[in-house]
């Protein structure tokens, strides 16, 4: 899944927790708590704007 979720932020197909759920086909908690782990080990970084949260690598 981290892979997955890697290579969706990587090809900039998806930056966002809803995307990135859409897209892989769960749910947004699952995608929060994989980005979570991503972002302690300095895999992904955020970036908050406005109301959303955005993603990169």
């Amino acid at each position: 899944m981290n892979q997955r979720i890697i290579s969706e932020i990587r090809n900039d197909t998806c930056n966002t927790n809803v995307a990135l759920a859409c897209e892989i086909g769960v749910s947004r908690a699952t995608i929060s708590w994989h980005m979570r782990r991503l972002k302690e080990i300095g895999l992904v970084k955020e970036t908050k704007k406005r109301k959303k949260t955005l993603f990169m690598r």
